[in-house]
């Protein structure tokens, strides 16, 4: 199962080589199944730039960076303290420190106050957008993941060889209803926040063209500094799946949802 966990993403062996707090950071906020992964691995290759971006909210991520970075800590964890905790061993050498936050995770630590998350994402010297204009195909990737608990994929074929489409459409519903809320609970911030001019980028412009989009990236993140010519391979990036039962669902789905109009 290919999930933060398994790869070890929280753990002390993606810590930086330093320990020093940011000079500069910078938060995507990002549905899922939206490239996020793919760009955040590709920022954490270039070598000494940019930080190691990851979903530091994620309840894995506090329970068990949290434990590690700060022992003897009881109760709930504060998030200035937590995130504090986490910049300082995910900080490169340029002093870049970032982290992915989903929609979902932005507001539960304020209460659901949308004001309190909008102040939170403010700290932030630079905020990336991330969403995906065909929902279907989103809810679809999502239903896939949900079904496999593969959340990262490198390129191979999901093992649901033999299952049945149809056992997919109430997730394929129920997640494109998310995405499109979550995608309003986006516009809100991006419009909030419009005085800092936050970056705006589609997962189908990745598909497009992937170079392009890293270097518009890196230069929203340093407009004077040298696009990278170097990557190593610290964190393997994600890649779509060849699409074999992706074609199916989507196939099978529009279909369905053909039957039962009126």
């Amino acid at each position: 199962m290919a999930t933060y966990n398994s790869l070890g993403y929280f753990g002390a062996q993606l810590d930086s080589e330093i320990a020093a707090e940011p000079a500069l950071s910078y938060a995507i906020l990002s549905s899922p199944r939206t490239g996020s992964n793919y760009l955040c691995a590709r920022l954490s290759n270039v070598k000494d730039r940019f930080g190691f971006p990851m979903e530091y909210l994620h309840a894995d991520a506090i329970r068990l960076m949290g434990a590690r970075l700060l022992p003897g800590v009881t109760g709930n964890i504060s998030l200035e303290s937590y995130l504090l905790a986490v910049a300082r061993v995910r900080t490169s050498r340029d002093g870049w420190f970032g982290t992915k936050i989903q929609p979902e995770q932005l507001l539960p630590p304020f209460g659901g106050n949308i004001d309190s998350a909008i102040a939170f994402l403010r700290g932030f010297d630079r905020l990336i957008l991330l969403t995906r204009r065909d929902k279907l195909g989103q809810a679809i990737s999502g239903a896939i993941a949900h079904a496999t608990g593969e959340w990262f994929n490198f390129g191979a074929e999901p093992k649901l060889d033999g299952i049945d489409p149809a056992r997919l459409f109430p997730l394929v519903e129920t997640l494109q209803r998310q995405y499109i809320r979550e995608d309003r609970l986006i516009g809100l911030v991006g419009a909030r926040l419009a005085d800092q001019t936050p970056l705006h980028v589609c997962y189908e412009e990745i598909q497009e063209d992937s170079e392009g989009v890293f270097r518009r990236i890196v230069t929203f993140l340093e407009p004077e500094g040298p696009v990278p010519t170097e990557e190593r391979v610290h964190r393997p990036p994600t890649r779509k799946p060849p699409g074999g039962f992706s074609t199916r669902l989507r196939e099978a789905y529009l279909q369905h949802r053909t039957d039962i109009l009126p």
